[in-house]
């Protein structure tokens, strides 16, 4: 098996690791390359107030952009 095609498996592998042992879930960012502040200036606009940190991290880490804002 060529070299780069072993590199390519095992970073596979490792993404799809779960970081908290078995049954916690793959975390993902989803927030594409725009950067995190960037996606609070965005939510705080929609919720006309500021948003906490735990509506952030639901929105950059779920693949659906439906997140509750209170």
């Amino acid at each position: 098996m060529p070299e780069y095609l072993a590199k390519s498996k095992q970073v596979s592998k490792n993404t799809m690791s779960e970081k908290n042992g078995s049954r916690t879930g793959v975390l993902k960012h989803t927030g594409g390359t725009k950067a995190f502040a960037s996606h609070k200036e965005t939510l705080d606009k929609k919720a006309r107030k500021p948003v906490g940190v735990n509506v952030l991290f639901n929105y950059t880490h779920k693949r659906s952009r439906q997140c509750h804002i209170h």
